[in-house]
């Protein structure tokens, strides 16, 4: 795809603002001087990005560096200027380059690398200099491009980086030949301050203690730590492997204390290893590791701590405690568990059909097993039919000491299940105007929408009427009303309409009316048959939560009326620019869903053609289905206003052009024009043309024409390519 619209995404994106001071030039070394390549050795690298700060070291993996004397310069440093240069000075084994250095002149987005160890205030970059070892190693924690001058504000940063001029290729430990690990169980709080027990085993060879556990993604990842005395230490920086393309490291330094008349080890504080240097892998606060004396026990009884919704489908989630009922550790390698369905008759069977990564049926699931993909010590992928189940059971089984103990069974009740409205198959609709004064939340205060208005589908079946496009964001959803007794129409309190699923988020929409105290409550509609018109007194709100009032959007004064069919001229489009020299060459337009003397059109008889001058010829331009065959299976000149595709916006807001730059410069001009088919009478608006040598402000001005925003609200001249912003009301995203 080459474009997102979406409601409501402002609160999971950070949102920089950028200086537009240009008093520095960028860096220049000297012509003849030889850049020499210096890889990452250790650090990472993070960009904020459409989930927040996303961990980009894998596509930094090196930067260049020169040598002029006591001169020093670097490029590769920023993320979205990877060949800008900065300067700095050798002083014995220490290089340091002065702050605030640019490195993009852009004038809509420039940019600058400075330094910081608090991540607020700037201070300049030093590294430690080895020029006969081949290492640049930064004493500045943070390294920042950012896109203020004199402030460090970043939105891609480094941090702690270390560069060799060597390759290296991070090892993991290796555990020596003839070493023995034994079996321990570790106790600890979790990142969310919740009792835990792990797996883990240990090794002692000599003064090397070696712990493995320390990876819920690597099991069998160990750490290496020294021992003095009775204190073992563990350094940072512990390369432990790599899963699905994250590399795994033990991260800080961590003190542990043994005990020898117990042989337990245990830490002070947070232990942690993190995959990709930002998903937890695993994370212990004050550990205790304690050895493992197999008998025979009776195990603790597991527990089903709930199902979560996720993008691919439910999740199970469970704790198998690694104790006894009497609270004594268990070995882990003797524990497994099961599940049952409804009773404890019938097991729950984990076959290939559903879990794709498993090569026969299991039934028993050994601790700690994992196939890296649906099922997971801690989560299970409900991936086969559960919709019919009442409850699930958990049972831990233990073989300690050669004998079988089974615990009792904890049973969880399966939550009931909303599921969105459906109209019934067949259900003829005809267009309804939604009409309001409607209110949208804004962080910053709410955007007022005085005479909202948008085009719904009502279908009627029996004494329950179906409205759908009720949410602009999902047109596809419905809402369903059914009469009572008195002739009104009600919707009950927060009806499920169904969500937006986008970028591994969910935006759920669900319909309500409020009270004055925003208490949740049926919606109730009067209806007149005469006039096909739905009214109501009461506040209206498109909701976003299951239990409280999260609102999208809030109406008053609604009214729901049957749209009257009739012929008319549409309105002239708007056409704001022609963006021929993108990646993505593009019209940008505003096509009013009104006739000239502003009333509303039928938007399903509505179309737009886009017209272009060629060799001195005026013609419409053809989307041809082997250009377009993205949207398109036959060529197409008039296209739906309601049509919303890989090349096209709703509305012909964006369209995207497949023709190569020789084809456009052939172009002397290009135009528009709206199409209406009302009452099977074809009329046409004036075609609107805009010179190609003289469109190159996308930006409008206050002649009702289309305006463009960041998310923070600031007017933008020229949208860049990746970026989120807000156009006609919606969000989109530039590509």
């Amino acid at each position: 795809m080459k474009r997102f619209t979406f409601m409501m995404m402002a609160a999971l994106l950070s949102v920089m603002t950028f200086a537009r001071s240009l008093s520095m030039g960028l860096v220049t070394p000297p012509e003849t001087a030889e850049p020499v390549e210096y890889f990452i050795s250790s650090g990472s690298f993070y960009v904020n990005g459409n989930e927040g700060w996303e961990d980009y070291t894998k596509q930094m993996k090196s930067v260049k560096v020169i040598v002029d004397g006591s001169d020093i310069y670097m490029a590769g440093l920023a993320y979205y200027a990877k060949n800008a240069w900065i300067k700095g000075t050798i002083n014995g084994n220490t290089a340091t380059f002065p702050s605030m250095q640019q490195v993009d002149e852009d004038a809509e987005y420039p940019e600058w690398i400075s330094g910081s160890n608090d991540g607020e205030s700037i201070v300049d970059i030093v590294f430690t200099f080895d020029q006969e070892a081949g290492t640049l190693t930064s004493q500045t924690k943070y390294i920042g491009e950012c896109a203020k001058e004199d402030k460090f504000s970043v939105y891609a940063y480094w941090l702690n980086p270390a560069f060799s001029k060597e390759l290296i290729v991070p090892t993991p430990v290796a555990l020596p030949e003839g070493a023995q690990l034994v079996e321990y169980v570790m106790s600890s709080t979790n990142y969310s301050k919740e009792a835990q027990s792990n797996a883990m085993s240990v090794a002692v060879v000599g003064d090397d203690v070696y712990f493995k556990g320390f990876s819920s993604y690597l099991p069998d990842a160990l750490i290496k730590g020294k021992k003095v005395g009775n204190t073992v230490t563990f350094p940072g920086n512990q390369f432990l492997g790599t899963y699905s393309n994250y590399d795994s490291y033990f991260v800080e330094e961590a003190v542990f204390t043994y005990d020898p008349e117990t042989e337990s080890y245990s830490a002070t504080g947070d232990v942690y290893s993190l995959l990709g240097n930002r998903y937890i892998d695993l994370w212990a606060t004050n550990p205790v590791l304690t050895k493992v004396n197999e008998t025979a026990a009776v195990p603790a009884t597991p527990s089903i701590t709930g199902i979560e919704e996720s993008q691919y489908g439910d999740v199970m989630n469970f704790f198998i405690p690694l104790v006894d009922i009497n609270g004594k550790n268990m070995s882990p390698s003797k524990l497994s568990y099961q599940f049952f369905i409804d009773d404890e008759n019938t097991l729950m069977e984990f076959t290939p059909e559903y879990f794709s990564r498993l090569t026969e049926k299991m039934t028993v699931i050994p601790y700690g097993f994992s196939d890296n993909y649906d099922i997971y010590d801690t989560s299970i992928y409900l991936n086969m039919p559960h919709d019919t189940w009442q409850k699930i059971g958990v049972q831990s089984i233990y073989t300690g000491g050669g004998v079988e103990n089974k615990s009792e069974i904890f049973w969880f009740d399966m939550p009931e299940k909303v599921l969105p409205v459906e109209a019934p198959e067949g259900l003829e609709t005809e267009t309804y105007m939604f009409t309001a004064n409607a209110q949208e939340y804004n962080s910053k205060g709410d955007i007022e929408h005085p005479g909202y208005s948008i085009q719904v589908q009502v279908g009627f079946d029996g004494d329950d009427a179906y409205i759908q496009g009720l949410a602009a964001d999902m047109p596809e959803l419905w809402v369903k009303a059914t009469k009572n007794t008195e002739g009104k129409y009600v919707i009950p309190a927060n009806q499920f309409m169904g969500e937006l699923e986008f970028w591994g988020y969910s935006f759920p929409y669900y319909w309500t009316a409020i009270d004055a105290e925003k208490n949740m409550i049926d919606a109730v509609l009067d209806f007149n048959a005469e006039t096909n018109t739905f009214t109501t007194s009461q506040t209206l709100a498109l909701n976003g939560a299951a239990d409280s009032l999260n609102y999208y959007m809030l109406y008053n004064d609604v009214v729901i009326s049957k749209f009257i069919e009739v012929a008319a001229t549409p309105a002239d489009p708007i056409f704001e620019k022609f963006n021929k020299d993108s990646d993505y060459p593009s019209v940008y337009m505003s096509i009013p869903a009104v006739d000239t003397e502003g009333k509303p059109l039928l938007e399903s008889k509505l179309f737009y053609t886009i017209w272009i001058e060629k060799d001195g010829q005026q013609k419409p331009y053809v989307f041809t289905s082997s250009l377009y065959s993205e949207d398109f299976d036959t060529d197409v000149t008039e296209v739906p206003y309601s049509y919303d595709g890989y090349d096209f916006y709703r509305g012909g807001i964006i369209v995207y052009f497949e023709e190569d730059l020789n084809e456009l410069d052939t172009w002397t001009d290009v135009g528009v024009q709206s199409i209406y088919y009302g009452a099977d009478e074809r009329r046409t608006s004036n075609i609107v043309w805009n010179k190609v040598t003289g469109i190159n402000n996308i930006a409008a001005d206050n002649t009702g024409k289309v305006t463009i925003y960041n998310l923070a609200g600031q007017r933008v001249n020229s949208p860049k390519k990746g970026n989120l912003y807000i156009m006609n009301g919606k969000k989109v995203m530039m590509k």
